[in-house]
């Protein structure tokens, strides 16, 4: 597996390299930026880009990188659980090569694709047991410390319908990916030793997975001017997934289903003009449910941000 995520990111930053020279002689782009911070420090990062070979043929890609973090305390009658949790995700689409069929105002477009994933978690659980309780014997506090590495990779064919009426532009897409590659790393440590756990209270597992049937559906609304240049898009990913996993009751294999949709709005303003780039600001609204089978809760987050950044346009 980390032979397959090497060798597509070779292909990666070989196509991005041969599409910006392309793109400086030919002064076919677009090109979208943006960073949002959070005031928790943590922040997002995205880059999208388009290269036109010609009126038909083009290559694109995107990428976003995130860092999350958050920290709850729990109190019950008898138990203090304190839960942190560090994240950093990493994530690539590219259209390798795509084909455009234009007939006036309609443009179909067809894309071979591949996605990548990268999604690292660094989580915490502190238990601390009121006094006179114990959590295990002669102890009255419990640590567990639960790292993992999470890759995926996506095969995927891109479908994608654009309209264009006077000044509004419409589009309508998804992809589909019949097979998703997993490989997983992660460790799992207890401070004391829970029981059944080897002498040093660590335990990890590390695997390559298959699973099937991942697909996404997104959108773009439009009105393009030369003041201001609002849009409106949506994503909804649907993504199963299933690996091993380690806790500190032993390893199990899990079958999860993460959905997840995003919705945003941006302005470009198109007045302002700086070498082709016009500084532009996006609100994204995104949710996420996880759904793990045999298990009852879903889990469930959201979040909003706030990017500013530039957009280039042809």
């Amino acid at each position: 597996m980390n032979k397959i995520c090497t060798s597509f990111l070779t292909v990666v930053f070989t196509t991005l390299f041969l599409s910006t020279t392309v793109s400086i002689k030919a002064l076919e782009f677009d090109m979208d930026t943006g960073f949002a911070p959070r005031p928790d420090g943590t922040y997002s990062v995205v880059l999208e880009g388009s290269v036109f070979y010609s009126p038909a043929f083009y290559s694109s890609l995107s990428f976003e990188y995130e860092t999350e973090s958050e920290e709850e305390t729990i109190n019950d009658d008898n138990l203090t659980t304190t839960l942190k949790s560090k994240v950093k995700s990493f994530s690539i689409d590219m259209d390798i090569l795509g084909y455009h069929f234009i007939q006036g105002w309609d443009e179909f477009g067809v894309s071979a694709s591949v996605e990548y994933l990268i999604f690292e978690a660094a989580e915490e659980q502190f238990f601390e047991a009121a006094t006179g309780y114990e959590i295990l014997s002669g102890s009255s506090t419990l640590n567990i410390n639960n790292d993992r590495k999470l890759n995926v990779v996506l095969p995927t064919v891109d479908l994608r319908y654009e309209v264009h009426a006077g000044l509004f532009r419409i589009v309508v897409g998804g992809e589909y990916a019949p097979t998703v590659f997993v490989a997983l790393d992660q460790s799992v440590e207890t401070e004391p030793v829970y029981p059944g756990l080897p002498e040093n209270g660590r335990i990890s597992t590390s695997g390559n997975y298959f699973a099937y049937q991942s697909f996404s559906v997104n959108g773009e609304f439009e009105h393009q001017n030369s003041f201001l240049t609002p849009s409106f898009d949506f994503e909804y990913t649907h993504l199963p997934i299933e690996y091993e996993v380690a806790a500190v009751d032993g390893k199990k294999n899990i079958d999860t289903l993460i959905r997840e949709l995003s919705v945003g709005g941006s302005i470009d303003i198109s007045v302002i003009d700086v070498f082709g780039f016009s500084p532009a600001v996006k609100l994204r609204y995104d949710h996420s449910w996880t759904e793990i089978e045999g298990e009852k809760d879903v889990e469930m987050n959201e979040d909003w941000l706030f990017f500013f950044g530039f957009s280039h346009s042809r």
